[in-house]
């Protein structure tokens, strides 16, 4: 691909991240993205099949970008490393909360399906690692890495998308609390 060809493939990108966050895959129009990118119609359909294609391109970007950042605290210490991926979790949810594919009123089952479950074993994987090294480190209690790992995961979903219904109003109050009570509950008294 020539450089103007991969530029303009990222400005279509770019563009397509602000437009699904702003308004969901499905009031999306391919329209909408090319003119927010400043590109014809036509030109869109040079790098993606259709609108799903390019939402499915963007959001395997997004979970490579997501998980390259997360794993780059892995060598933190411990609750150190905990607290920034809960931080970013939020952060992260919080700014981009219409373009999440676990987004319940505009999931499309096949494409979340197979990132989330990806998305999952990544995330899965680091939270294990993390715990496993503060279990080693004598800094938190004895506890099951991996199955912790689940129920820290599965928190931060149910937390997200009661953020996402509009149940949780602010979901960093929300983050300080979970990690204080994470924090009390697993970390090893010495």
């Amino acid at each position: 691909m020539t450089k103007v060809a991969e530029k303009t493939k990222m400005r279509i990108m770019k563009a397509a991240k602000v437009t699904f966050s702003e308004n969901g895959y499905s009031k999306t129009t391919i329209k909408d993205i090319s003119s927010s990118a400043d590109v014809g119609v036509g030109s869109i359909y040079l790098y993606f099949k259709n609108k799903e294609d390019l939402y499915r391109t963007l959001i395997r970007k997004e979970i490579n970008y997501f998980n390259e950042y997360t794993n780059t605290f892995k060598e933190n210490p411990p609750l150190e490393a905990l607290q920034s991926i809960f931080g970013y979790y939020m952060d992260y949810s919080v700014k981009n909360m219409r373009l999440l594919p676990f987004n319940m009123g505009e999931h499309i089952y096949n494409t979340g399906k197979v990132f989330n479950y990806d998305f999952y074993c990544q995330q899965k994987n680091l939270f294990s690692y993390i715990l496993g090294r503060g279990v080693t480190l004598n800094i938190f209690k004895k506890l099951d890495p991996v199955k912790t790992a689940d129920l820290f995961i599965c928190t931060l979903r149910g937390l997200i998308i009661g953020y996402i219904r509009k149940d949780i109003a602010d979901l960093r109050i929300f983050r300080d609390i979970f990690l204080d009570s994470i924090v009390c509950g697993i970390r090893s008294v010495n």
